[in-house]
């Protein structure tokens, strides 16, 4: 026991000179990492989050090549729901909802992607749903028939009941008419003149007959469809080129135009007695084709066959994806 306690004593002496000068310079490095730990980031408010994704916005916007990928939109997407996220009830609740369909509308024209609509769509009946009074409401339906769907109808009003007196007066007010009908009818006897032996009658007595009923008159015919105005070239807008880009699970096709201008799409089956594809149209209301327009792109991937582009009338342009 002595020799146990002996080796105890040697080795806490020895030890007793070392902590003081170890805690020593650890207190001071750990008050130091304390003091300048950063502090946990706050969650921007719905106002400051629609802000700072508008700015996302604006500046994919400005960048043409970046708009061409897809993955390039979802950060812009995702500030505006955590926008919304924060404040769902706030101010900028229906504007950062509605953004969100916004974005997802417009990369749908870029992609053509299906999913890309339906997210869209989502979103537009949710701010239509839940932010009905907001300005953004109509907008949501805007967005909607852009993208060939069907808002969401409202609920018609509620009838108000009949007052208890006047439940039954209709009733009782046809069955008054009716018995009046009625009576009159057993009262009066026919009309003489609908007898033809009355008719005979005057004609034997030299009475003048009754004149033939006046021919109906002719109806004017319809006036001419007014003419349609001439078209302004200065107005239209020019589509300039037609480009494809083809990768094994997907092929894009963009169209160049110098303006925004309104288009609709539409697909058409198989036709076998003409030996025609399957094959998309979209045409491009107010516009006009460039004179040094490349029209016909061959493409003879696994998707497509070509892309090509004319003048359907004078201020349409269609563009045809076999």
């Amino acid at each position: 026991m002595k020799i146990h306690r002996h080796h105890i004593q040697t080795r806490g002496a020895a030890l007793l000179p070392i902590f003081p000068g170890l805690f020593a310079f650890l207190v001071p490095i750990l008050m130091l990492a304390m003091a300048f730990r950063p502090a946990p980031a706050l969650a921007l408010s719905g106002e400051a989050g629609f802000f700072k994704a508008e700015a996302c916005y604006l500046a994919l916007k400005a960048d043409e090549k970046q708009l061409r990928y897809r993955h390039n939109w979802f950060p812009c997407i995702r500030m505006f729901e955590e926008a919304h996220k924060a404040e769902p009830n706030g101010r900028y609740a229906p504007a950062n909802l509605y953004m969100t369909g916004h974005l997802y509308a417009q990369l749908h024209a870029i992609s053509g992607m299906n999913s890309d609509r339906k997210e869209a769509l989502d979103r537009f009946q949710r701010v239509r749903r839940r932010y009905s009074d907001s300005v953004y409401a109509a907008k949501a339906a805007e967005g909607i028939e852009a993208l060939g769907g069907t808002p969401a109808a409202e609920k018609p009003a509620a009838e108000k009941p009949a007052a208890a007196g006047n439940a039954e007066q209709p009733e009782i007010k046809r069955v008054r008419v009716e018995k009046a009908v009625d009576d009159t009818a057993r009262r009066e006897p026919p009309h003489k003149a609908r007898d033809p032996e009355f008719k005979n009658a005057k004609r034997r007595r030299g009475a003048p007959a009754e004149s033939p009923p006046a021919a109906p008159r002719p109806k004017a015919p319809p006036a001419a469809p007014a003419a349609a105005p001439p078209i302004n070239p200065d107005e239209l807008v020019t589509v300039t080129g037609l480009r494809v880009w083809s990768n094994p699970s997907y092929t894009r096709v963009v169209v160049d135009a110098d303006e925004e201008t309104p288009y609709a799409y539409r697909f058409l089956g198989e036709d076998p007695s003409s030996g025609k594809p399957q094959r998309l149209y979209i045409d491009f209301s107010r516009s006009r084709l460039s004179g040094d327009i490349r029209r016909t792109i061959p493409i003879n991937d696994n998707l497509l066959i070509d892309a090509r582009a004319g003048q359907y009338r004078p201020d349409l342009v269609r563009v045809v994806v076999d």
